[in-house]
C-alpha cells in the first residue's frame, strides 16, 4: 500500500491539502475510493498516549488492500486535535477532532493529518514532526500483517510542512522503519528549506525579522536560526537537518525521487531562492519560459539568453491598485491596529503552551552520526552555526543540492502565488496544471 500522509504547515489546516490528495487519487490510482475519518478524540488538555491512535477506531478502513507509503504535509489554519501526541510532544489541544482521515483509492492510502492545525504550528518543526510520525507509525503498525500492508513511502510537504516532512524522514529512518518500507517519493512545494531570514542590510529587512520571531514564538526562531536544537546538538535545527552526519540528511538521501516546487514570482510568503534551494534568483536577469504552453502553462525555466520582461497591466490589476491607493489611509490604520493586537494575542496563547512542551530529544541517541565529527573532509553543523547568516545559507544550500533534487519552477499570475500552488484561496483557474503536473510527472509511481 502506498501511504500518503497529509499535513499542514503555518496556520494551516488538512483542507490546504485536499488538491493534492484530489489529484494524486485523480492520476495516480484508477481504483474506486472509500474514505473513513478518525474517531473523534476527547476534550483534553493533558498529553494524550499513542495508544488510540493506533486503534482500529482511528483506521477503520485500515484492513482494505494495497502497499505503499505517502507522507504528505502542509504549510498552516483550523482546529487542533490533540491525538497521536506523545507525552513528549504535548500541547493543551481544547478541541475535540478527528486525528487524521483515511482515504483509500487503489493502492494509495491517503492519511490528511491535522494534528497541528492552526498555532499549534508555533510549537516548532520538531515537535509538529514528532506528532507527524506517530501517527504515520500507529497506522503502518495497524495495518502490518494485512492486505493494506505498507512497504513504500513517500513524502510531500507544502510550505512549513516540507520542513516538517523533513523532520519526519529523519526519526522514520531512525526508527527502522524505512528497512522494510520502501522510499520514493519526497516532493516539498513553494518551503522555505533555507529559512526565512531576510539578508539585506536595511531597516525594513531587521524590522521584519524581529517580528517574525516575536510573533511566531518557537517556529519563528527556527526559521530565522536563532534556536537551538537539543542539548547533544545545540545548533539551529534547520542547520542539524542539512548536515550529512545526521540522520535527517541521511533519511533525505534514501528517496528515489527528491523533487520540489518553487514559485519563481508573486510568493509573498517564500521567496523563490529558499524554495528553490538557490542563493540567487535564477530569475532576477532571465525571463521565464514556458516548459510545454499548452499542457503545463505554469511550468518554466530561465531563458537561456532572453532578459525578464515585465507582463502589461490588466484592466482587473489597474483597478485593484487604484481601490488599494484610495483606501490605503483607512487599510494602514486598521492594520496597524489589528494586527499587532491579533498576533501578540495569539503568539502570547502559544508561549502559555509551548513552556509546558516537552521535546522529545531522547531519539537521537540511538541515531549516532554517520561521519565521524572530526573528519576534516565535512563541515559540521556545529562549525557552522559559529558562522554568520550569510554563510549558514551558502552551507545549507550546498550540502542540500549535493543530494540531487527535480526542481520545477512555476509561474502563475495571481495575487499570493503561495496560495495558489496548491490551489487555495479562489486561485486562478489557469494554476491548476500544477498540481496536474505534478501528480502526472513528478510523482513516481513504482
Amino acid at each position: 500500500m502506498h501511504l500518503v500522509i497529509l499535513h499542514h504547515g503555518l496556520w494551516g489546516n488538512s483542507a490546504h491539502m485536499e488538491p493534492v490528495a484530489r489529484h494524486l487519487k485523480e492520476y495516480c490510482s484508477a481504483a474506486p475510493t472509500t474514505t473513513s475519518t478518525t474517531a473523534p478524540t476527547a476534550t483534553s488538555t493533558a498529553a494524550p498516549t499513542a495508544g488510540p491512535a493506533g486503534s482500529s477506531a482511528d483506521f477503520p478502513h485500515a484492513a482494505n488492500g494495497s502497499n505503499e507509503v505517502v507522507v504528505v504535509a502542509d504549510g498552516g489554519d483550523s482546529a487542533p486535535s490533540p491525538a497521536s501526541v506523545s507525552s513528549d510532544a504535548k500541547t493543551n489541544a481544547s478541541a475535540a477532532v478527528p486525528a487524521a482521515a483515511v482515504t483509500i483509492s487503489g493502492d494509495l492510502a491517503i492519511l490528511n493529518i491535522s494534528t497541528s492545525s492552526g498555532t499549534l504550528t508555533y510549537d516548532g518543526i520538531d515537535v509538529c514532526g514528532d506528532r507527524c510520525v506517530e501517527t504515520a507509525l500507529a497506522y503502518v503498525k495497524e495495518v502490518s500483517g494485512t492486505s493494506n500492508a505498507v512497504d513504500r513511502i513517500s513524502l510531500i510537504g507544502y510550505s512549513l510542512g516540507g520542513l516538517i516532512v523533513r523532520y519526519a524522514a529523519g526519526k522514520l529512518f531512525a526508527s527502522g522503519l524505512f528497512d522494510t518500507v520502501r522510499p520514493v517519493n519526497f516532493i516539498t512545494i513553494a518551503t522555505p528549506h533555507l529559512g526565512s531570514y531576510v539578508l539585506a542590510p536595511t531597516t525594513g529587512a531587521h524590522v521584519y525579522n524581529v517580528l517574525q520571531e516575536a510573533a511566531l514564538v518557537r517556529v519563528g526562531k527556527q526559521f530565522l536560526l536563532k534556536d537551538s536544537f537539543t542539548d547533544e546538538i545545540s545548533v539551529p535545527i534547520l542547520l542539524a537537518m542539512s548536515d550529512p552526519a545526521l540522520c535527517f540528511y541521511q533519511a533525505l538521501a534514501q528517496f528515489k525521487n527528491r523533487a520540489l516546487l518553487a514559485n519563481m514570482r508573486n510568493d509573498l510568503t517564500v521567496p523563490f531562492a529558499t524554495a528553490a534551494i538557490e542563493r540567487t534568483d535564477l530569475f532576477a536577469h532571465r525571463n521565464p519560459v514556458q516548459v510545454s504552453p499548452d499542457v503545463y502553462p505554469s511550468i518554466v525555466v530561465p531563458s537561456p539568453t532572453d532578459p525578464p520582461v515585465s507582463d502589461p497591466w490588466t484592466l482587473r490589476q489597474i483597478g485593484f491598485v487604484s481601490l488599494l491607493g484610495a483606501l490605503s489611509p483607512v487599510l494602514v490604520a486598521l492594520w496597524l491596529a489589528l494586527v499587532p493586537l491579533g498576533l501578540t494575542t495569539l503568539s502570547v496563547r502559544a508561549r502559555m503552551r509551548t513552556s509546558e512542551l516537552v521535546y522529545d530529544s531522547d531519539w537521537l541517541r540511538s541515531a549516532p552520526r554517520l561521519l565521524a565529527p572530526e573528519d576534516p573532509k565535512q563541515e559540521s553543523c556545529e562549525s557552522v552555526a559559529k558562522l554568520g547568516p550569510d554563510s549558514q545559507h551558502d552551507w545549507m544550500a550546498r550540502t542540500l543540492n549535493a543530494l540531487g533534487w527535480r526542481k520545477v519552477f512555476v509561474s502563475i499570475k495571481f495575487t499570493n502565488a503561495h496560495a495558489a500552488i496548491v490551489q487555495r484561496r479562489g486561485a486562478p483557474e489557469e494554476s491548476k496544471d500544477v498540481l496536474v503536473y505534478l501528480a502526472k510527472e513528478v510523482f513516481l509511481q513504482e
